[in-house]
């Protein structure tokens, strides 16, 4: 069985310092946890093409929605996952620590998981269980996949 494709969005225009940091803790637990990373898991060095990053959002078997301050690239690509593209799961992991509160975001989007965090340790446990229930979806739909294509055939 293949690990789970997760999609990283930084809801932070230009994350620096404390935010790369956090970021960068945060794709540790992901790898460590066993999921794919599709974005990287080298916060230093994002992907900024948005055709490429479209191109993997519409890959992804979950998304992961970090909220660390204000950023129009993470809320178009939360908006076309849930609204346009493939509809994958989402988690949102607000930072204590950003401006603003960020409950429009659980309001707007309506993620399956929210935790805030102030360091990337605190998201284990509720990461931990989304993706075990996105990996559980996204087998169950890969199965009937299959079955439907074989009943095409037959």
């Amino acid at each position: 069985m293949r690990p789970l494709r997760v999609f990283v969005t930084d809801l932070f225009l230009s994350p620096k310092g404390r935010e790369r940091a956090l970021l960068q803790e945060v794709l540790d637990l992901l790898t460590s946890l066993g999921v794919e990373v599709l974005t990287g898991t080298d916060a230093s060095a994002p992907i900024a093409s948005r055709t490429t990053r479209l191109g993997l959002l519409d890959s992804a078997d979950a998304v992961i929605m970090l909220r660390t301050g204000p950023s129009e690239r993470g809320a178009f690509e939360a908006a076309y996952n849930q609204f346009g593209g493939r509809h994958s799961p989402m988690f949102l992991g607000l930072w204590k620590h950003a401006p603003g509160h960020g409950t429009e975001w659980r309001d707007i989007f309506r993620p399956a998981a929210c935790a805030a965090f102030s360091r990337a340790a605190e998201l284990h446990t509720r990461l931990s269980a989304f993706l075990k229930k996105a990996a559980a979806e996204s087998q169950g739909s890969e199965e009937r996949m299959i079955r439907m294509m074989q009943s095409m055939v037959a």
